[in-house]
């Protein structure tokens, strides 16, 4: 008896008899023997026939099918790749008649059809996998199951489902070997970020070092294009000072200059010769002025502080120089006394 085919009987709709009716969950399927599909005609329960329609029909065989949902179930094994382990497999689906005309003409399968055709697909799989594929059979067990039950027509499949499981001791082997291989790779991790923080260590320390070669590279281009004036001249390009700032201390270090020559004189520590010659390197040693030819000053500063030095230099010089004169006729013009015999 095939699956859905509860039975099959002789029939004959006498002239007074009524069409049966099937009850629920059934269905009758009214055929002649030996003819096919265009022969027949399909009773469905709650449904009302015309009797004169079913005797027209000359059906002589009546068929009662179940249309109510089946439950499948199977459980069975793959045996591993190395044969020394097995995968433990669980099969579920339901299934029931989607065309009855063709299950029944077609598509007629018989109870132990199911069981036998996913039996063969698992068999397919012996020695294919290995412990820790068992992603990888589920999905291909899927895929042929899926194919074979095809050939069932009329026939409606739902809700497959595919358990893989290994067995307990390929369990634990997979564990173990799992913890092994966290371990390497935690190990591995840490050391790579332990390189990392070195090689960040060095990117910095190399930066660091970078940093103090170029200001001491900078100070030293200071130190010559501006001699002693140099850092003076790097706190103005930093911002630290403006350009009034800078100029005052060019002139008071100038001043301080003028200062110790007029001590000199005045002590008689230098002859006039010396005491000229002091006075034009004073004059002529303006090492900011030497240092733009060098080094631009940002801005225009430059251009303002070597106007005002100019023209300072040139009142600052003739200043002197009366000074010095002045200064040389008081020590000429030595007061005359009684007695002084003047030629």
């Amino acid at each position: 008896m095939s699956e859905f085919i509860v039975s099959e009987e002789p029939f004959k709709l006498g002239l007074v008899e009524k069409v049966p009716n099937p009850q629920d969950g059934e269905c009758f399927l009214l055929c002649q023997s030996g003819a096919g599909a265009q022969n027949s005609m399909l009773i469905n329960c709650g449904v009302k026939y015309s009797s004169a329609e079913v005797r027209h029909g000359h059906y002589n065989q009546k068929i009662t099918l179940s249309l109510e949902e089946k439950l499948f179930h199977q459980n069975d094994r793959v045996i591993m790749e190395d044969r020394d382990f097995h995968f433990d497999i669980v099969i579920k689906m339901s299934y029931s008649i989607q065309d009855v005309r063709m299950y029944f003409f077609q598509g007629r399968m018989e109870e132990e059809d199911i069981s036998h055709t996913v039996r063969n697909v698992i068999r397919q799989q012996d020695g294919k996998w290995n412990a820790w594929e068992d992603i990888e059979l589920q999905n291909a067990l899927e895929n042929e199951i899926e194919k074979r039950l095809k050939q069932y027509e009329g026939v409606r499949f739902r809700r497959l489902e595919v358990l893989v499981t290994p067995e307990e001791e390929a369990a634990k082997m997979r564990e173990s070997n799992k913890k092994k291989t966290v371990g390497i790779h935690v190990s591995k991790n840490e050391t790579d970020e332990q390189i990392a923080r070195n090689e960040q260590a060095e990117r910095v320390a190399d930066s660091e070092q970078k940093l103090k070669m170029k200001q001491i590279s900078d100070m030293a281009l200071m130190w010559q294009n501006f001699g002693n004036m140099g850092s003076v001249v790097d706190e103005y390009l930093k911002g630290n000072m403006d350009g009034k700032e800078l100029y005052d201390y060019l002139v008071r270090a100038r001043s301080e200059k003028m200062g110790m020559l007029q001590t000199a004189v005045a002590g008689d520590m230098l002859t006039q010769k010396e005491m000229m010659e002091k006075l034009n390197e004073i004059f002529a040693n303006n090492e900011f002025m030497q240092g733009v030819g060098q080094k631009q000053l940002p801005g225009n500063d430059e251009k303002k502080l070597e106007e005002k030095s100019r023209k300072n230099l040139e009142g600052d010089r003739k200043n002197e120089e009366e000074k010095v004169s002045e200064s040389d006729q008081m020590k000429e013009a030595a007061p005359v006394t009684d007695g002084d015999y003047i030629p």
